[in-house]
């Protein structure tokens, strides 16, 4: 019966002296393509999460690590850790998600008042162009705020998870599958931001390698 193995093992491979700060849940099991990529950057980090969850939507097959320094004093990598206090952020959460709603309404109201006085000029003149500008630029911003809120909005718990606040620290994306087009992908996708190439971990029952770092 072979061991069981999860994202945690390849970020032990890939930095043994670092400290896993959380992972997101359920932490993914590996198959026999993992795809990985380092990034010291949460919002590159996001974007990766968002973009691999347009390969796969399964919570099971995308992880997210975070990882700190021994030094620096990062949180204990139990279970009952992250429990207790190492979660994301809800505040950067809805921050990030109002900015986006902001953008995305005024956005839309700008694009709504150029089209609804368009249309009013058309059909009419005078006050009707303003009133339909107006009435334009408010569905505008609602139409554009729903876009900008949910346009990047994952669903995965990676995406989550990537909100967690790990100062100074580095951040593991992964895709795990049996596809070998699925893992082609993700490798063009994870190479975005990333702080080196994606590497690709295979399994095959208990070994764990890849051409770069054996196990």
């Amino acid at each position: 019966m072979q061991n069981d193995k999860g994202v945690r093992d390849l970020a032990k491979i890939l930095a043994p002296d670092a400290t896993i700060v959380s992972t997101s849940s359920p932490e993914p099991a590996l198959k026999s393509l993992n795809v990985v990529a380092i990034f010291d950057d949460d919002e590159a980090s996001r974007s990766a999460v968002l973009a691999l969850e347009g390969v796969e939507n399964d919570d099971a097959s995308i992880g997210l690590v975070s990882l700190a320094s021994k030094s620096a004093g990062a949180a204990d990598e139990r279970p009952e850790a992250r429990a207790a206090g190492v979660q994301p952020e809800d505040t950067d959460i809805a921050s990030d998600t109002l900015g986006r709603t902001a953008k995305g309404g005024i956005i839309g109201a700008v694009v709504g008042a150029a089209i609804f006085a368009l249309v009013g000029f058309l059909l009419a003149e005078g006050g009707v162009i303003i009133g339909a500008a107006v009435g334009g630029a408010l569905f505008g911003a609602f139409i554009g705020g729903v876009w900008g809120a949910f346009a990047r909005f994952g669903g995965s718990d990676a995406y989550r998870e990537s909100f967690a606040r790990n100062e100074g620290g580095i951040t593991l994306v992964s895709l795990h599958t049996d596809d070998a087009d699925e893992a082609r992908r993700a490798e063009e996708l994870l190479a975005d931001g990333s702080l080196s190439a994606p590497m690709v971990f295979r399994r095959d029952g208990d070994r764990v390698w890849s051409e770069n770092t054996p196990t």
